[in-house]
């Protein structure tokens, strides 16, 4: 997360200050990349949090150039909460498409950046994941009606296609945001 409050709310409680005096050490004994994940969309998720990720990120670019005497790389990946059961955020809703692609919108501009390369999860993919780790067993109709369509390897991007997984839960009367979000 991108401050220590809400990485203190997923108890990640690691301090800025931490993560600094990490990368400079990193740079200093020669390595010339980091890369950092970041997760959006958590519970109580803040704009402030957003801003953090950014501001985090030119922080440690910051101190990794002062640090080293090559150049530098911070490979920044975002993904999206999903709530998973039996964990404290299983009854957590998550964030909307439109949600989710305007705080990946809104990243993507403040990190672009010479050195920082950022790199963010399908929202669809994580909406589908969020209603298959919520769902029911009226789900297995919405998978065998995806495969009738030709859904294959849908862990693979070049496969994958929401449009024919929005089709099978509009066929089978169900809607994957009522179980994800």
């Amino acid at each position: 997360a991108g401050t220590e409050r809400l990485r203190r709310v997923i108890n990640k409680p690691v301090s800025d200050l931490d993560l600094l005096e990490a990368a400079e050490t990193i740079f200093a004994n020669g390595w010339s990349t980091i890369k950092l994940y970041f997760m959006i969309g958590l519970p109580t998720e803040t704009d402030e949090d957003l801003d953090g990720i950014i501001r985090l990120a030119n922080d440690l670019f910051a101190r990794g150039k002062r640090a080293s005497k090559r150049s530098i790389q911070l490979n920044i990946s975002i993904s999206t909460f999903v709530p998973k059961p039996h964990t404290p955020f299983q009854w957590m809703g998550q964030a909307t498409l439109e949600e989710v692609r305007a705080k990946q919108a809104y990243l993507d501009k403040g990190l672009r950046k010479r050195g920082i390369t950022l790199k963010a999860h399908n929202p669809e993919t994580s909406l589908l994941e969020g209603a298959f780790a919520r769902g029911d067993r009226a789900l297995g109709k919405v998978i065998a009606e995806a495969v009738r369509m030709g859904c294959r390897f849908d862990g693979w991007t070049e496969c994958f296609d929401f449009k024919k997984w929005n089709a099978a839960f509009a066929k089978c009367g169900l809607d994957p945001t009522a179980y994800a979000c």
